[in-house]
């Protein structure tokens, strides 16, 4: 269990303890603030109105909490600190008292290491993994049970690959990635021709380059280039279930929810938020600061920075949706517009009346 004071936490999350007589009370755990049972020894956060009740019931010894909502907690006991942003400075707080098991240095002796491989100082390699030829694992590396990496991978230092990440041939990850469970980088991408109905495949000669400090998800696939290589740069983060079709770029900060599908030779610029369940087309470009809300489907690049953008059809109740449906296809719209356009004419027509009758 780790252990930090009230005081510890102001500093860490550059906020300000209200009530500095307990700025030594030990905090151990974070509140998830949902239920009025008293947690001792732990912190929570709110950045609205969702959990006050729960929060003046007494559920915990205190909150990270902002200046337009500090007056609305209201019981004595429970320690404020004012911070700039909650939610932030949970985050920081909840990696101070992080409890995952801490994996130590070791080599299991059934991982399969060629001599040609290089590895650094302080690495776990677990049971079971396979190193290709020419693998280069840099310093403080973690690689778990069951992983496979192809001949001439380049792992960086800080690197944590967890249970059964695949990485094919000469893929490269830089320093402070981490990779969860049955992801695959660097699988070739989906590059076909056809000649009178038999498909010919094009050898996938780039690869996949993921940069500093980016998290991906669990059952991801990030195809490697045909030619040039799929890169994703420094600090994005990727959630599960995600396809990156061949020879995508994915810009510095971009954010990018489960399961979203993304086709060939697509840019995304710096700082994206991709909403989930999100669908692009091949060889388009998704300018800096855009987000896509969940389920959009995007058929064409999106150049304005910094807009919102939405696409597909809310959930409702199941007739009203089949009788939205059957206003909407083709041949009723077709009819309305020919309907609209003979009233305009005719509208038209009177128009021109009155003004000669006048």
């Amino acid at each position: 269990m780790i252990n930090i004071t009230l005081s510890d936490i102001a500093q860490l999350t550059g906020g300000k303890l209200l009530n500095e007589a307990n700025a030594d009370l030990v905090i151990n755990k974070c509140h998830a603030l949902d239920s009025e049972e008293y947690q001792p020894n732990t912190i929570g956060f709110i950045k609205d109105k969702s959990y006050l009740n729960f929060v003046n019931a007494g559920c915990t010894d205190a909150v990270l909490i902002s200046e337009k909502l500090v007056d609305l907690v209201t019981n004595p006991n429970v320690n404020k600190i004012l911070v700039k942003d909650p939610y932030v400075a949970f985050a920081k707080v909840s990696q101070k008292l992080d409890t995952t098991p801490r994996v130590k240095p070791s080599i299991h002796s059934t991982a399969v290491i060629p001599a040609s491989c290089t590895i650094g100082e302080n690495v776990h390699i677990g049971a079971y993994v396979v190193l290709g030829e020419n693998v280069t694992i840099g310093n403080n590396t973690i690689i778990e049970n069951h992983c496979s990496l192809g001949d001439n991978c380049k792992i960086g230092n800080n690197v944590r690959l967890h249970p059964h990440v695949v990485l094919y041939h000469s893929v490269e990850l830089a320093d402070d990635v981490v990779v969860h469970s049955l992801t695959v980088l660097g699988a070739d991408g989906f590059g076909y021709a056809n000649e009178y109905g038999k498909w010919i495949k094009i050898p996938q000669v780039g690869t996949t380059k993921i940069g500093q400090r980016t998290e991906i998800g669990s059952l991801t696939s990030i195809d490697r280039g045909a030619l040039h290589d799929t890169v994703v740069e420094n600090d994005v983060i990727i959630d599960n279930h995600i396809h990156l079709g061949h020879n995508c770029k994915v810009g510095m900060g971009t954010a990018m929810a489960g399961g979203t599908i993304v086709a060939g030779s697509v840019t995304f610029g710096k700082y994206c938020i991709i909403g989930g369940a999100s669908v692009f087309n091949g060889h388009i470009n998704i300018a800096d600061q855009v987000s896509v809300t969940g389920m959009a489907m995007v058929p064409h690049s999106l150049t304005e920075s910094g807009k919102v953008y939405s696409s597909g059809i809310p959930v409702e109740d199941n007739k009203k949706w089949l009788r939205s449906t059957v206003m909407l296809r083709y041949d009723n719209l077709k009819d309305q517009a020919a309907r609209i356009k003979s009233l305009e004419k005719q509208v038209a027509e009177l128009i021109n009346l009155v003004k000669q009758q006048n």
